[in-house]
């Protein structure tokens, strides 16, 4: 007659209750090992890491913020990189025709009507380059990204603008040279439609808004710059200028542009040619300082993305620490656990068969 044993105080059942309930805690062990090891999370809900989830309560939305900054900065430093480039181009373009200046008291009129003609087509170049795009924005538009701030650059000489100012240069024997840059400067400042080569937005009653973007609390960093208007330095000052560097360019090429072979013997021509000289000598400076700042700033919002870096690594360790959990030791615990598992299984099954005779 066999009969069950008596252990640990109690009988076989008692016995097969303890192994089986220490599996099931094995098992659900394994489950949330299982769980770990597949998702990396040390738990899948936020009330699974307790107290503890505060801290991804408190950083998660920083992280996020931070990289909301970084993007922008990121759009930001693109497109002052192209304006950069564009700024560069057009300065290159007035350094061109300040060099070739004072050679027109000494040309023949043949090559000041050479002159005139490439002048006319620099001026369409920098329209064109004002309308200079970043992707689908207007770089030099202001806020009004989706349009560009000159229209037809191709047609530049035949806004009131450039008519104004070949009328004035035509008359120069009567202006003097005085005269004719008085009324090319008028003419250069002018906001009017039909007058001014400007977008609306540009020529507005009030002062156009240069585009920006939020690169922090409290903080943003303009984009772009004005093409009518001097954006990040003081407004032009001194005799022949508009107030702006650009709008000088364009006068400039405008009068050189009007300019034809008969009057190789003006009176007025070297007085005018001295003006011109002065005006785009002071356009190179304007454009340099307003490159420099603009250069400084990209430098400035560069640091300071690489400083968000490192904090957003900070703050993410901080986050990960609590609720990630190390794939390496979770990999180790869980061989260990189904190996416990697989043992619990055994020592069940041999429970069948322990009985007294078997005991004995």
């Amino acid at each position: 007659m066999s009969s069950t044993i008596s252990a640990f105080g109690g009988n076989y059942t008692t016995l097969a209750e303890i192994i089986i309930s220490g599996s099931a805690s094995t098992s659900n062990e394994l489950a949330k090992l299982e769980e770990q090891s597949a998702s990396g999370y040390v738990a899948q809900t936020f009330g699974g890491i307790g107290s503890a989830s505060q801290t991804v309560f408190d950083l998660s939305p920083q992280v996020t913020q931070i990289a909301a900054y970084q993007s922008n900065i990121a759009s930001a430093t693109a497109s002052m990189s192209v304006t950069q480039t564009a700024m560069t181009q057009i300065a290159a373009i007035a350094q061109t025709f300040t060099a070739d200046l004072p050679s027109i008291n000494d040309s023949s009129s043949n090559e000041i009507d050479s002159i005139a003609a490439n002048a006319r087509a620099a001026l369409s170049q920098v329209a064109g380059l004002l309308d200079t795009t970043n992707g689908s924005d207007y770089v030099f538009s202001g806020e009004d990204t989706g349009n560009p701030p000159i229209a037809d650059p191709d047609a530049i000489t035949s806004t009131g603008m450039y008519t104004q100012i070949s009328s004035a240069v035509g008359n120069l024997a009567t202006l003097g040279a005085s005269g004719v840059i008085s009324a090319a400067v008028a003419s250069a400042s002018s906001d009017t439609s039909g007058t001014t080569p400007f977008s609306t937005y540009l020529s507005q009653t009030g002062e156009p808004v240069a585009t920006s973007v939020q690169v922090g609390a409290d903080q943003s960093a303009q984009t772009g710059l004005l093409a009518n208007s001097n954006t990040l330095v003081p407004a032009s000052s001194g005799t022949g200028t508009t107030g702006s560097y650009m709008r000088d360019l364009l006068m400039s090429l405008s009068v050189l542009g009007s300019l034809n072979s008969s009057q190789a013997s003006d009176a007025g021509l070297p007085d005018l040619v001295s003006g011109l000289q002065d005006t785009l000598n002071n356009v190179i400076s304007g454009m340099s300082t307003e490159q420099g700042v603009l250069g400084d700033s990209q430098t400035a919002l560069t640091t300071q993305s690489t400083d968000y870096s490192d904090l957003s690594t900070t703050l993410t360790s901080q986050i990960a620490n609590v609720q990630d959990v190390n794939l390496a030791a979770v990999s180790t615990q869980l061989q260990s656990v189904q190996t416990q598992l697989t043992a619990s299984y055994q020592l069940i099954a041999g429970l069948k068969s322990l009985s007294l005779t078997n005991y004995l």
